[in-house]
């Protein structure tokens, strides 16, 4: 008796080691980004998995500048290669004398890579284009970011 309840055990706590040394699978990530261009701005972002390899992602500099995206992992949730949609809210003189909100819907494509301690740390960079939709000159813009933060 004594010995089967030993080999139940020592199985279970092997099977909650194993499970404990893979890698977790993220279900967000908070990170600090950079919009490259348009003006050089630093950016909050907040991104969550939605379902299989879909997320949400929420930026802002609590000023002027947030936007909303839909990003679809090719291969991994939050990792490797990633297609995007999104719509900046941008508010700023450049685009607007009167300073309201300008519209700017963009796609594109971009690369997420985690590393560290269990992939906890997540690097990203993108690179879209998109069209104002209310400015004073609409234009056509490139929209580069990159980020670095850490998944949970």
């Amino acid at each position: 008796m004594k010995t089967v309840i030993f080999v139940c055990l020592f199985s279970f706590f092997s099977k909650l080691q194993a499970q404990t040394t893979e890698p977790k699978l993220p279900i967000g990530n908070i990170r600090l980004s950079f919009l490259i261009f348009p003006p050089f701005t630093p950016l909050l972002t907040l991104e969550m998995r939605t379902f299989d390899k879909l997320t949400v992602q929420l930026e802002t500099n609590f000023i002027n500048t947030h936007g909303i995206n839909l990003k679809y992992f090719i291969n991994e949730r939050m990792n490797g290669h990633f297609v995007f949609v999104g719509t900046a809210f941008l508010e700023s003189d450049y685009l607007r004398k009167d300073k309201n909100v300008t519209f700017l819907p963009y796609a594109g494509y971009g690369y997420a890579y985690r590393f560290g301690k269990s992939k906890a740390w997540t690097f990203d960079s993108r690179l879209g284009i998109g069209r104002t939709i209310n400015a004073d000159n609409n234009l056509i813009l490139p929209v580069l970011k990159s980020g670095i933060g850490r998944t949970f």
